[in-house]
């Protein structure tokens, strides 16, 4: 997972959910509709506080569920706001929605850290939370793998809080490691080994829990099969040419400069695990 800043408008602004929803119900036309959305504004803006206080306490688990805003404003009118109003195109709520798409870098998704961006997740879903269905904190770029693999789930308890862009930051230690699985083709397992850091904290099992959610591990070792394929032959001619110690150095280098520029990188781990197997640096690699 990769942290990102909180939404902000083009001026470097954050956000607020009591804003985006004046700009989504600006052109609606039903006199009815338009009174009760307008009635739930203070609504919304209040359970934007209570979201973020509870996502930077890594309490989301306690945010109560409900089926409609205040009495006023059923779920489904809410879902039609943010599907007919900011992802519509052409709709007042669309700029909005197109600067939360644009916000990750390279167009890659936090979640996995591999998929592009194609749409926004609701990290709190908007079936079952529609008051936050509009409100920025709560909507992540994300990839499809993602959003299928999510679907509509949403914590029941502490460890099953998925990891948020926004509020949490685990980059600080080191925490997604592998091994290398003796198979033919060789292939890696990914894991959770939580740092000393981490003692007496539920993170251990939120980043556990992130990691089955989204079935990296699974996606990891796909990606890892894929790198593998292409330095084969370089490990081979390395092998030939210099011995084991000559593929292990080659190993524990992409490892270090992979871990430069991300320490909880699927690459970091599939290279130090590499590294440090004597089956895969005497020959392993090269069994298919």
């Amino acid at each position: 997972m990769r942290s990102l800043p909180k939404p902000t408008d083009d001026d470097g602004v954050e956000y607020v959910a009591g804003a985006v929803f004046k700009i989504c119900i600006s052109k609606v036309r039903n006199p009815d509709l338009r009174l009760r959305l307008r009635s739930v504004e203070a609504d919304i803006a209040a359970a934007e506080v209570q979201y973020a206080a509870s996502a930077a306490a890594a309490m989301l688990h306690t945010v109560p569920r409900m089926n409609n805003v205040a009495g006023r404003v059923n779920k489904d009118e809410m879902v039609r706001t943010y599907t007919g109003r900011m992802v519509a195109k052409s709709q007042p709520g669309r700029p909005v929605y197109d600067r939360l798409i644009a916000a990750s870098p390279g167009g890659r998704c936090p979640l996995c850290s591999l998929g592009h961006v194609s749409a926004l997740d609701h990290h709190l879903p908007k079936a079952e939370y529609p008051i936050l269905a509009i409100t920025p904190a709560n909507l992540v770029p994300s990839c499809g793998w993602c959003q299928n693999a999510k679907d509509d789930a949403y914590p029941q308890i502490a460890a099953e809080q998925t990891l948020h862009p926004y509020f949490d930051s685990v980059d600080a230690e080191q925490w997604l490691v592998a091994e290398v699985v003796q198979t033919v083709p060789a292939s890696f397992r990914f894991f959770v080994l939580p740092p000393a850091a981490w003692a007496g904290t539920i993170m251990a099992d939120r980043v556990r829990h992130h990691m089955a959610t989204f079935k990296l591990a699974t996606l990891f070792t796909s990606n890892a099969a894929n790198e593998l394929a292409g330095i084969r032959q370089r490990l081979g001619d390395l092998l030939l040419n210099g011995g084991s110690a000559t593929v292990r150095a080659e190993l524990v280098a992409a490892a270090q400069s992979w871990e430069n520029a991300w320490l909880n990188s699927w690459p970091t781990a599939m290279y130090h695990a590499a590294a440090a197997s004597d089956w895969f640096c005497g020959g392993g690699f090269a069994k298919v």
